[in-house]
């Protein structure tokens, strides 16, 4: 784990144990939310001054499940405070503030981790592609087999649906899954392995 280390602010064990211990696959996550999530303050910064206080308390949310899943406690901390006061529509300057230095700080450390870690990073998209279809390939053979074993398949490895898929594309699939519509969730499985 000695090459994690420069991700302080990261719980990386926590996260870690989220993907089955799959190092590679949490690198690929982490920085899959660095390349997602890069422009987060703008975005936030400006859903608030707009006084689009659901669309931002949505995205605080959204945020905050992202940065649980990959151990990051303080930015989640940071995050439900922020999406607390949104979603009662008040504004918080010093939640934004405590946000902004929590993210700036986690991004700062991912650009140092990925400027350091040629050789991982090298291997993390083959890695992760690999990743990815084994896990979709495993859900993909409950499916196939209408074994009603899928939902505790898919929710051992809902965190990594979670950062894998686009938000509506998870909640039909989480949907389906849940309702036994496996043909819908099939469908909805091979559009996001395309």
């Amino acid at each position: 784990m000695d090459d994690l280390a420069p991700l302080t602010t990261f719980d990386y064990n926590s996260g870690l144990k989220r993907v089955a211990g799959e190092k590679k696959l949490y690198i690929n996550l982490i920085k899959e939310f660095h390349n997602h999530y890069n422009d987060a303050k703008l975005v936030l910064d400006m859903l608030i001054h707009a006084n689009d206080y659901a669309p931002a308390a949505k995205y605080c949310h959204k945020l905050k499940g992202v940065a649980a899943n990959l151990g990051n406690t303080k930015l989640q901390n940071s995050l439900n405070e922020l999406e607390e006061k949104l979603n009662n529509g008040q504004t918080c300057e010093t939640c934004l503030q405590e946000f902004e230095r929590c993210f700036t700080e986690s991004i700062s450390e991912i650009n140092f981790f990925l400027q350091t870690q040629p050789k991982i990073n090298d291997h993390i998209s083959t890695h992760a592609l690999v990743s990815k279809e084994e896990i979709f390939n495993g859900l993909n053979r409950y499916l196939d087999n209408a074994d009603g074993e899928i939902i505790d398949y898919f929710h051992e490895h809902k965190n990594v649906f979670k950062l894998m898929l686009n938000q509506r594309n998870f909640d039909q699939l989480d949907d389906a899954i849940n309702h036994f519509n496996f043909a819908k969730a099939a469908s909805i499985l091979n559009s996001e392995a395309k």
